[in-house]
């Protein structure tokens, strides 16, 4: 899809938000209403505000920059998508135990767990360097993970298995089981995409400060 037409979506998706109950949003996210007009939403770490009178996405921080239309469409799909009174299970799973979103797991291997598994390799200090600076919760598994809130409802895993010279490093993540019933089932990979980007990212500015 073009990034046009992606823009059509958001602007499509805003009239869908719009018809919606935004208290009723708010309490199903764990989500909060500013001055009646705003509701403030985490994305992994920074913080956006939506308009309720015209579902405008902007920073809390007052960038002027272009906020990038995957961003305000995955925080749209999660307003609207979430299900009345959606639970946790607090179980881990991955992708491929994921009803409708398991048929895009090559794709989604391609760009978020292997391009971390190669840029950690022999680095496992830098990944648990990146999830730190990123305020993620340290976690069980492989040789570091760690978890970060796409949404505060929306928790994502992160593990690395650093590796020797008989086996490669690996790197995988992981979602809540329930997650299809907080957001739309192909905005899982979205999200564990724009995770894994942001990681290395991160742990790229770290390396560049040193």
């Amino acid at each position: 899809m073009k990034k046009d037409n992606y823009e059509l979506v958001v602007e499509y998706d805003k009239t869908r938000f719009l018809k919606k109950n935004p208290i009723k949003i708010a309490e199903y996210a764990n989500l909060t209403i500013e001055d009646e007009n705003y509701i403030i939403v985490p994305h992994f770490n920074q913080e956006y505000a939506i308009n309720l009178k015209t579902a405008a996405i902007f920073n809390t921080n007052g960038d002027s920059a272009p906020i990038p239309v995957m961003t305000r469409m995955v925080i749209l799909h999660h307003l609207i998508e979430i299900k009345p009174h959606a639970k946790a299970a607090n179980e881990f799973v991955t992708i491929h135990s994921l009803k409708d979103a398991c048929v895009h797991e090559k794709a989604f291997n391609n760009r978020a767990t292997i391009p971390l598994a190669k840029y950690f390799s022999n680095n496992l200090p830098d990944f648990i360097a990146a999830g730190k600076k990123l305020g993620g919760e340290i976690s069980t598994g492989g040789d570091h993970s760690f978890i970060l809130y796409a949404f505060p409802t929306i928790p994502l895993k992160f593990i690395f298995w650093d590796g020797d010279e008989e086996i490669p490093a690996a790197a995988n993540i992981l979602f809540d089981k329930n997650i299809t019933d907080f957001t739309h089932p192909e905005d899982t990979i979205g999200l564990g995409e724009m995770g894994a980007d942001l990681i290395l990212t991160t742990a790229k500015k770290l390396n560049h400060q040193e």
